[in-house]
């Protein structure tokens, strides 16, 4: 099966996450350290480590599900979909009056992941569309400028078996006989003498 659907508004890349570092309470060395060796030792077994994502990340991440689960109610897709998937994303991005590139700005895997993330899940009442991003078999990604007046907006192709066969195929390019890719790092020239 294949479902198509769009989200309005700025796709934010996801943020890196932040590490926080504490002392244990009452830590002190029993003697001087004077080693590397001796102080490595007692930070690693004195020292608690915490990563989290910044707040914005996690709260832009739970407005972005809700905005899925909607739009996916709209497309009419089943929750959740089971088995393997294929994902083609279409990043669409608002072109600047005077851009400093010839494309948009913003990694391309850091908003694969966002979206990603708000795409697998369950809570109790709200079956997010996947059950883990593990089901995510084949994925494509594009970045690309928004026409004119349009503004951000994203698209995604979610494709279910059988399906996802053809749809493999012909994001690869490959001949359905073939079991590998030839890369040519040269050109292929011929010349008539």
């Amino acid at each position: 099966m294949l479902w198509s659907f769009t989200l309005d508004g700025p796709a934010r890349p996801q943020q890196r996450h932040r590490s926080s570092w504490q002392l244990r309470k009452g830590a002190a060395p029993d003697r001087p350290l004077v080693s590397n060796g001796q102080i490595r030792q007692f930070l690693q077994q004195n020292i608690f480590v915490t990563q989290y994502y910044p707040k914005e990340s996690t709260e832009d991440r739970k407005a972005l599900q809700q905005y899925i689960l909607v739009a996916a109610k709209k497309a009419k897709i089943p929750t959740p979909i089971e088995g393997p998937v294929g994902l083609h994303i279409v990043l669409h991005r608002a072109q600047p009056k005077k851009p400093a590139t010839d494309y948009p700005r913003g990694d391309v895997d850091n908003f694969t992941k966002v979206i990603l993330d708000a795409l697998q899940g369950e809570t109790k009442n709200n079956p997010f569309i996947l059950r883990d991003d593990s089901q995510v078999t084949s994925l494509t990604v594009t970045k690309q400028w928004a026409a004119p007046d349009m503004g951000n907006w994203t698209q995604i192709l979610l494709v279910t078996p059988p399906e996802l066969d053809q749809f493999n195929r012909y994001h690869l390019r490959m001949p359905k006989d073939l079991n590998t890719i030839t890369l040519h790092t040269q050109p292929q020239l011929s010349l008539d003498v």
